[in-house]
């Protein structure tokens, strides 16, 4: 996931300067997105060692619940921009492909668990 990270890191820093309809949205995803990966966890993991494994699964869930939020809002801004596709596709695909592939693992595993649990 690290190199996931470091391509973020890279589209980022490429298109800070382009500017399209939904430019600013879309690179608040991308950061978001950074913030809610590693530096989530590592809180986490500080918790533990810090506090209780209760306030650490209650953080874990807030900072799941938070990345679920910040996915649907990801995916709302990069499917109602209008010319980013075509203004700055480095910064447009990335979100866009990210959103639709989380999706569909998260659907895909609610119907494996429904399919298993039937």
């Amino acid at each position: 996931l690290v190199a996931a990270d470091l391509c973020v890191a890279y589209v980022l820093y490429e298109t800070w300067s382009a500017e399209c309809d939904a430019a600013a949205q879309l690179k608040a995803w991308l950061v978001g997105g950074l913030i809610l990966s590693w530096p989530a966890s590592w809180a986490v993991a500080r918790l533990v060692d810090l506090t209780t494994f209760r306030i650490a699964f209650t953080v874990d869930v807030l900072f799941t619940a938070g990345a679920f939020y910040w996915l649907a809002m990801g995916s709302s801004w990069c499917w109602t921009s209008v010319d980013c596709m075509e203004l700055v596709p480095l910064l447009f695909w990335p979100v866009f492909v990210a959103s639709i592939l989380i999706w569909s693992a998260l659907v895909t595993a609610a119907a494996l668990l429904i399919c298993v649990t039937a």
